[in-house]
């Protein structure tokens, strides 16, 4: 596997923020934001971790029905949230 310039990785870590933007309030899932970005699921969880740490992305571990099992989803946080709907 080739490895990534810090400019290429923020730059696909600005495009998940944009998938979870566009699917606001509902959560995705690690799967669904890899299918949108053309990445593989281990890659986008890495990006999808990397947002966590930087609080613009928020994991999801509960569901209707009680903790999720083996889904992490993912949603973007009300700050991120906030400042994206300024700028656009």
């Amino acid at each position: 596997m080739s490895r990534i310039s810090q400019t290429g990785f923020r730059k696909i870590a600005q495009q998940a923020l944009n998938v979870l933007y566009d699917a606001f309030p509902v959560p995705q899932s690690t799967r669904r934001v890899a299918d949108e970005l053309v990445r593989d699921n281990e890659f986008t969880l890495k990006v999808l971790e990397f947002l966590e740490s930087q609080k613009l992305v928020l994991r999801v571990e509960q569901g209707k029905l009680g903790p999720l099992e083996r889904t992490v989803r993912w949603k973007i946080s009300p700050t991120a949230k906030s400042r994206m709907d300024a700028a656009g």
